[in-house]
């Protein structure tokens, strides 16, 4: 006799633990050092450096100068810096589609000493 599996989630399960652990997890994670005045000192000692300041400088965020930086940093990231690298990896995808040894294509000064 055979366990079937249920169409109705019981194989989606490890998706969405997956997708709760790097998406959420990270997520949450900003938020909760959103709420905190974290710097690079809090890494090596967080005890000190690493204070609570709450939401109270959130509304304030969008008159400082950091923040419209931030905003253009993530905009061109968006906007130049993904459609870029996709557009390379596709060529190096369709390259190596048409090459006779695909890896060449990919890879050329790893794989051209290789023998045949």
């Amino acid at each position: 006799m055979s366990r079937r599996l249920d169409p109705r989630g019981g194989s989606s399960g490890p998706a969405l633990a997956i997708l709760a652990v790097f998406f959420l997890g990270p997520v949450l994670a900003s938020f909760a050092l959103s709420l905190t005045d974290f710097d690079v000192y809090a890494i090596a000692r967080p005890r000190p450096a690493l204070r609570f300041v709450g939401a109270g400088e959130l509304p304030g965020a969008p008159r400082g100068p950091r923040f419209w930086l931030a905003v253009r940093n993530t905009a061109y990231f968006v906007l130049v810096g993904g459609p870029l690298s996709i557009a390379v990896v596709a060529r190096r995808g369709a390259a190596a589609r048409r090459a006779r040894r695909p890896l060449e294509a990919v890879l050329p000064d790893r794989v051209s000493s290789c023998p045949s």
